[in-house]
C-alpha cells in the first residue's frame, strides 16, 4: 500500500483491518489497531493461522475462504482484560 493510501485510511475514525486473500494483514488502521489490541493482530500475519484462538480470527478465516464474501458479520472481540465487546460491521469487495 503506497503512502498516499496509508495517510487516508488511517485518517478514518472507524477502524480499518484490509486481509488479502491469502490471509495476511495488509493494514490496520491506528483506530483499528486499538480495537483489535486485546487480540494483538499485526501487518504481515497470517488470520488463518490464528482461527483457532477465538471467533473473531475464526469468523475472519471462514469468510476470506468463501467464494463470496457475507454482507455483514456480527462477532465477539476478545478484550485485552478478558473483557470482550461485540463488533458488526459491513463487509466490502
Amino acid at each position: 500500500m503506497g503512502q498516499i493510501e496509508s495517510a487516508i485510511l488511517s485518517s478514518f475514525r472507524a477502524g480499518i483491518l484490509a486481509i488479502r486473500s491469502d490471509g495476511t494483514v495488509s493494514f490496520i488502521n491506528p483506530i483499528g489497531a486499538k480495537i483489535l489490541e486485546g487480540c494483538s493482530i499485526r501487518e504481515g500475519e497470517n488470520i488463518h493461522l490464528r482461527a483457532g484462538e477465538n471467533v473473531f480470527f475464526r469468523s475472519l478465516s471462514e469468510a476470506i475462504s468463501m467464494s463470496y464474501l457475507p454482507t455483514r458479520v456480527e462477532t465477539e472481540l476478545p478484550g485485552g482484560t478478558g473483557n470482550g465487546r461485540t463488533s458488526g460491521s459491513p463487509w466490502r469487495n
